[in-house]
């Protein structure tokens, strides 16, 4: 059933005898290999090899034929051709191929499948990444492509988790800035007020000064002034001591000049 034939060869001492192999019916007579016949005609023992017959390739057996006295006097030779297992083997290789390359096939095409989907996907975090290094939070990533399990699918969930925070902290940075803003303006107001007021405070300080120095130098004069009148005053009294001795000298010469008129 397996489409195996088995051929027979009968020996004579170290010649084939007779065979049922059609395409070896010209061997009958020829001498075995002497490797063979060394192991089964001269050692007793039974041998199996491969071997070629007639150009077709057999699985051999040989079987050393003992007679009553125990020796060998020949050789029984059975063989399956190998020729139909060969042929068979050949088709489930062959049919082997082919299903191997038809799945390979298939594999190849389910592979550039799911490579497709994925550098899709990976092409689309890498604008994504490239958006968030723009600074470019508000473009849709698609979350709906990575809600899976897989480690893409991680990596996607992660980058969009990372724009939404960036998202938030880039408007409570605006937010705060804004508010900043609005206390740096009104403090510059402030400020400009304050200025305004320090320029009026150094110009009041400055007219202080400029009083104080013209008084200082009206207190100056005044000074001046008393310190003349002071010398004025000393001169009078002088010559008012002055005047009072001529006056005593004058009064004095008078009484002289009544007295002797009296004593004329």
């Amino acid at each position: 059933d397996t489409g195996a034939t088995y051929e027979y060869s009968v020996f004579v001492g170290d010649r084939r005898m007779a065979t049922t192999i059609e395409s070896a019916q010209n061997l009958v007579g020829d001498k075995a290999d002497d490797d063979i016949i060394e192991q089964v005609i001269k050692g007793g023992k039974s041998v199996r090899q491969n071997i070629e017959i007639g150009g077709e390739p057999f699985y051999a057996q040989y079987d050393p034929i003992i007679d009553a006295k125990g020796e060998v006097i020949g050789m029984l030779f059975v063989g399956q051709n190998r020729t139909h297992s060969i042929q068979t083997m050949t088709k489930i290789l062959i049919s082997s191929f082919i299903a191997t390359g038809i799945l390979i096939v298939i594999a190849v095409i389910i592979v550039g499948v799911v490579v497709e989907r994925i550098s899709k996907r990976i092409s689309k975090l890498s604008k994504a990444v490239d958006l968030l290094k723009d600074k470019d939070f508000t473009q849709d990533i698609g979350s709906e492509n990575y809600k899976g399990s897989d480690e893409l699918s991680k990596m996607g969930r992660k980058v969009i988790n990372m724009q939404e925070d960036l998202g938030e902290t880039i408007y409570h940075i605006n937010t705060l800035t804004g508010e900043v803003n609005g206390e740096a303006s009104a403090l510059s107001v402030v400020s400009e007020e304050i200025s305004k007021a320090i320029e009026s405070v150094a110009s009041t300080m400055e007219q202080i000064a400029q009083g104080a120095n013209d008084q200082a130098e009206d207190i100056i004069s005044i000074n001046e002034a008393v310190k003349d009148l002071g010398e004025s005053v000393v001169k009078v009294g002088h010559a008012i001591q002055g005047i009072d001795q001529e006056t005593k000298d004058i009064s004095q010469v008078a009484d002289e000049n009544q007295k002797q008129m009296n004593d004329v």
